[in-house]
């Protein structure tokens, strides 16, 4: 009867600390971060209006082909005013749940600007493979009025600035075909000398540097 017991005791030992293994294993477990990038130069870019017309006349130019996009309000080479908000889209479909991270590049600050606001709004086709314009760009420019506000951020020359987007906001704007479309405007956009450039896929691919991306666990 004692063999019995000690067996029974050193049993129950071995038994325990294949628990604590197991137990110590899945608490080491990391949260893996998947990415998802902008995937093509059309997924992202510009829609400029001619300001002196807001708000009852959305007429402009659409450009998802530059090396970076502004986002406020500036004067062109011809003089003409331009107010200009900042368009991407993302395919979600390797996401399963939970809150997603939007990040994004500050390329370069001029003056000082107010917060960029970041918008979530219904998905958008792709940009035209050329610059387009003049035309009239309401189908973009719009798309605000049934947007989320997720967040607003200041950010200085090169830097980078995160957004989190609750997962209840991914559910309610996430499209049929997978994709999630965010705008990106200043929230003053009243003057023509503070204004924001940030990235694209273009000003990524020329400079080796990453691309605006989603993240999530």
């Amino acid at each position: 009867m004692k063999r019995i017991y000690v067996s029974g005791i050193f049993g129950a030992i071995l038994l325990a600390f294949a628990l604590a293994i197991v137990g110590c294993s899945e608490e080491s477990e990391e949260p893996v971060e998947v990415r998802a990038e902008i995937q093509v130069g059309v997924d992202d870019g510009g829609v400029s209006v001619f300001t002196h017309y807001l708000p009852d006349t959305l007429f402009g130019f659409i450009n998802g082909v530059s090396e970076g996009s502004f986002c406020g309000t500036v004067v062109s080479g011809g003089g003409d005013t331009l107010t200009t908000r900042v368009y991407y889209r993302f395919d979600i479909s390797e996401w399963d749940g939970g809150d997603i991270v939007f990040h994004g590049q500050c390329i370069e600050k001029f003056g000082s600007p107010t917060a960029i606001e970041v918008y979530v709004i219904d998905g958008f086709t792709q940009f035209p493979d050329t610059a387009q314009g003049p035309l009239d760009v309401s189908g973009y420019w719009n798309l605000i009025q049934n947007g989320v506000k997720v967040g607003a951020v200041m950010p200085n020359s090169g830097d980078w600035f995160a957004v989190t987007v609750p997962d209840s906001v991914v559910l309610q704007k996430k499209t049929a075909s997978n994709y999630l479309a965010f705008l990106l405007k200043l929230e003053d956009e009243s003057s023509a000398t503070d204004v924001y450039t940030v990235s694209t896929y273009e000003y990524a691919e020329g400079h080796n540097s990453p691309k605006p991306y989603l993240s999530w666990e």
